[in-house]
């Protein structure tokens, strides 16, 4: 999900059960309904995130905090951890490079992180040639 998605990102629009997460305004325009990894579906349920919450109570924004304040928190992690040169956006990057690694196809992946072309999902997507080697071995042709 982009920065400002999650920033607005609603407990109304969170349906653990299904494991997806609405999202009625998007960069693009067009609502969407993201699938949650499993790793988000257990930070958002009873036994993750919403434990810490007092009394439990699942309303407004799920993470209480503003497009940039992600940023802020950001840049504090990666000046802490030493790391130069990397921004919250390049996670986006790095997670739709990675779908595509895990076998996920073109319109999966669009769907998933919202682009409205394949044109411009393949600006975003960077594969590790290592990775293409291990499938091009694991095809044995």
């Amino acid at each position: 999900m982009r920065r400002s998605e999650i920033a607005r990102l609603d407990w109304k629009y969170i349906d653990i059960e299904c494991g997806t997460a609405y999202l009625p305004k998007t960069k693009n325009g067009s609502a969407r309904t993201v699938p949650l990894s499993p790793a988000a579906q257990w930070l958002l349920s009873s036994n993750g995130l919403l434990s810490s919450l007092e009394g439990g109570i699942k309303e407004g924004q799920v993470f209480g905090m503003s497009a940039t304040a992600i940023t802020t928190a950001m840049t504090r992690a990666t000046t802490k951890a030493g790391i130069d040169d990397l921004i919250f956006h390049d996670l986006r990057h790095e997670a739709i490079s990675r779908l595509f690694e895990m076998g996920f196809d073109s319109m999966e992946v669009a769907e998933i992180s919202g682009y409205k072309t394949i044109q411009l999902l393949k600006r975003y997507t960077h594969l590790r040639p290592v990775r293409l080697v291990e499938r091009l071995a694991a095809a044995k042709p």
